[in-house]
């Protein structure tokens, strides 16, 4: 039986809660531990600063929890900063600890003078195209322009470029999209703000 969970962890969540229910009714929003080691599909939302984040995680003794769940039996899906907290460590605010579940760090958005002369800035804020690397369940019925909505300083660079499963092209940057290593799903966009193909996204992990 599916047990769904949003990790309460800070931020408004109404666009994630709202978006979910067009697909599955029955899901709880919890920081409980027993709650989260028994869900089938969890959602790490997340907002704001990596660093504040983790404090969260740890505080609440959420960041051993997720640590240790098993992720062959687990789907988890990370959204924006909840995408950037999977990795090894942030270099935003000085260097800090995530989750580790994917090897890699996150590091802030570098702009050349090209880039600048574009008029490109940092926060990236906007929609892009999603360029898929691989193919794969989440991407199900979705079109070939597969375009979704990000608001990030920071982006995460993988150690395994075949855990990468779709970019975004900013300038002159490549930044990882989608990310993907055993059951746990990183969206650097909000899925849920993304329209139709967003929704697409969320209903596709809960259909894992």
């Amino acid at each position: 039986m599916k047990k769904i969970v949003i990790v309460s962890c800070g931020g408004n969540l109404l666009s994630l809660t709202r978006a979910i229910q067009k697909f599955e009714t029955n899901f709880i929003i919890s920081a409980d531990l027993d709650e989260i080691r028994n869900a089938t599909h969890i959602f790490l939302p997340g907002v704001g600063a990596f660093k504040k984040a983790m404090s969260t995680l740890v505080k609440k003794n959420l960041k051993e929890t997720l640590k240790n769940l098993d992720y062959k039996k687990v789907n988890l899906l990370g959204i924006c900063l909840g995408m950037q907290i999977l990795f090894d460590t942030s270099e935003e605010d000085g260097m800090e600890d995530g989750l580790g579940l994917i090897e890699g760090k996150v590091e802030k958005i570098k702009l050349n003078i090209q880039d600048k002369k574009n008029k490109l800035k940092i926060p990236n804020v906007g929609w892009h195209k999603i360029i898929k690397n691989n193919e794969n369940q989440i991407f199900n019925n979705t079109d070939e322009k597969l375009f979704c909505y990000f608001v990030h300083s920071y982006h995460a660079k993988l150690k395994n470029s075949d855990e990468c499963l779709a970019t975004i092209k900013y300038g002159s940057n490549n930044l990882s999209s989608i990310v993907k290593k055993d059951n746990i799903y990183g969206c650097q966009f909000h899925p849920e703000k993304s329209g139709e193909m967003g929704l697409k996204i969320i209903q596709n992990f809960l259909k894992l």
